[in-house]
C-alpha cells in the first residue's frame, strides 16, 4: 500500500459517533492531506470533508461535486485539521487496497486551502 501524497483525497474513519467528545469530527468520511509526509510518518495530517455546508467561509473550502472521489457539493472543514494514524484511521472502502484514495483536489483548490490555513493560524 503507497502513502498518501499532498492534495489527496481520502478515504478516513474518524472516530465513532459514540465515541467522539463534542466539536471533533466522527465517523468515515473523505479528508484532504495538507501536509507533505514523507514514508516515515505514521500520521497524516488531515482536513476533514463534508457536504453539509458550515457557512463558516472563513474555516472553509467549498468543493464541487465534479472533483474526483466526491458525489455532491462539499467542503474542507480547516478549523478541524487533525492527525490521523495512517495505519489505523486510513482505510480501504472497497476491496482494493489503494481504494483509500479517491481521488486529487485540484490545484487551484489547494492554493485556497493554504491560503485559508495560513489566515487561521496567521502565518
Amino acid at each position: 500500500m503507497s502513502f498518501p501524497e499532498y492534495g489527496d483525497l481520502i478515504h478516513v474513519n474518524f472516530i465513532d459517533s459514540e465515541e467522539s467528545p463534542p466539536g471533533e469530527f466522527e465517523d468515515p468520511h473523505p479528508a484532504v492531506v495538507v501536509q507533505h509526509p514523507s514514508d516515515e510518518d505514521r500520521g497524516v495530517v488531515v482536513a476533514p470533508v463534508s457536504s453539509r455546508d458550515r457557512q463558516s467561509w472563513a474555516r472553509e473550502v467549498q468543493l464541487p461535486g465534479t472533483v474526483n472521489g466526491l458525489d455532491e457539493d462539499s467542503v474542507v472543514i480547516l478549523n478541524l485539521i487533525t492527525t490521523v494514524s495512517f495505519a489505523e484511521r486510513v482505510k480501504a472502502n472497497d476491496d482494493d487496497s489503494n481504494s483509500w484514495r479517491l481521488g486529487k483536489i485540484p490545484p487551484k483548490h489547494m492554493e485556497d486551502i493554504q491560503n485559508k490555513l495560513g489566515t487561521l493560524f496567521h502565518c
